[in-house]
């Protein structure tokens, strides 16, 4: 349900640009949107429900009569979680098969570099799980207009953790949520 409600967000979105003259219109017929998720890798498992959940609200979209009329078609690639397989699969999406909307990536090291590349292009694109700040703001301080996420900021479970840790631990050095080393919290812990 979180994920059909997400592309539904995301369609919407790129419907509004895409009318007020930003991204062009793909084919006549059909909407063509990038799925960037790690398939391989070294967290093949966010990228696999990902692929799926995106997959299936496309599904969903579609089965319904698409999206004013136009069939969704998906374009799945593999961006590893890694900065170079993922700017890969975004310039291929991107300057091949002509997509101007891409769900993904999923892990913020690879995410970033996508960002440079779709917002200089004027592609939209949106990160379900993406947290570290440089998603959506440039070094020099500037949103960046085409760039999305649908979820928190590294800063933003800090102030929260600190009081978990303060009220559970009665002075011992121990966090529930974040543990060190642990890749999804790492940017979060860098916060306390």
């Amino acid at each position: 349900m979180r994920t059909f409600k997400l592309l539904t967000l995301f369609v919407v979105v790129a419907l509004a640009v895409s009318a007020c003259g930003g991204a062009a219109a793909p084919a006549a017929g059909e909407i063509k949107i990038a799925v960037l998720a790690p398939l391989s890798g070294p967290v093949p498992t966010f990228g696999v429900s990902t692929r799926d959940g995106a997959l299936l609200a496309i599904e969903e979209w579609n089965a319904k009569g698409g999206v004013l009329g136009k069939k969704i078609v998906p374009i799945v690639e593999d961006s590893q979680c890694t900065p170079d397989p993922a700017v890969n699969a975004a310039n291929k999406v991107i300057d091949q098969d002509k997509v101007h909307y891409i769900i993904g990536e999923v892990c913020s090291k690879a995410s970033i570099p996508v960002t440079e590349i779709a917002n200089a292009k004027k592609v939209l694109q949106i990160s379900p799980t993406s947290t570290n700040v440089d998603v959506t703001v440039s070094k020099d301080g500037k949103t960046k207009d085409y760039i999305f996420r649908a979820c928190f900021i590294d800063p933003f479970p800090g102030p929260g953790g600190r009081q978990v840790r303060a009220r559970d631990t009665q002075g011992q050095e121990r966090l529930h949520h974040a543990r060190p080393g642990q890749r999804l919290c790492g940017g979060a812990g860098q916060c306390f």
